[in-house]
């Protein structure tokens, strides 16, 4: 259906073992914030790739975010739209004055939502070892929650429902999808 034409991994997110495997087939390159701050810094990195051709960017995180106006008018090749995979990476989109090509939002499609409820299952199930390990037990303890998003929702609903004093903190109102 299309040509992948370059991964760029978020650094702290890529096994080495993958990186390598996924060097095989397609091209990796480093990503920094600071590769899409610039906007000629961008758009270089774009033409060096994807020069006269459509193309679609899948973001995690809003790395494209700050100098997609200057691309999408700049660019040599045709700037179909933006794929955003995170909440944080969306809003970092919405706080564009104006979306010069369509951005669409994984991070609030009800297609996610089971991936939240996992991930939380998978911190609660980690969080409980790693007590086991020390020697101690989470039910009867109290638990801080840092942010209250889709994530942290659900690992407060899963540690309350484990009969444990949840406590939450958000610096924002909660948003509503």
């Amino acid at each position: 259906m299309t040509a992948l034409k370059a991964v760029l991994p978020k650094p702290k997110s890529i096994a080495a073992t993958a990186r390598r495997e996924v060097e095989h087939t397609t091209v990796v390159d480093t990503l920094t914030r600071e590769l899409f701050t610039d906007p000629d810094t961008a758009l270089d990195y774009l033409e060096s790739r994807a020069a006269g051709e459509t193309t679609c960017l899948l973001d995690v995180g809003g790395y494209f975010a700050p100098t997609l106006e200057t691309v999408h008018s700049r660019f040599t090749g045709r700037l179909a739209g933006v794929i955003e995979d995170t909440e944080n990476g969306h809003r970092r989109y919405e706080d564009l004055d104006k979306l010069p090509c369509p951005v669409i939002s994984v991070a609030r499609s009800p297609l996610k939502d089971p991936e939240d409820f996992l991930v939380g299952q998978s911190v609660v199930f980690s969080t409980e070892a790693v007590m086991r390990g020390r020697g101690d037990i989470l039910h009867g303890r109290p638990a801080l929650v840092i942010g209250f998003g889709k994530l942290g929702s659900s690992i407060a609903r899963l540690l309350h429902a484990k009969g444990i004093q949840v406590t939450v903190f958000d610096i924002a109102p909660p948003f509503a999808p």
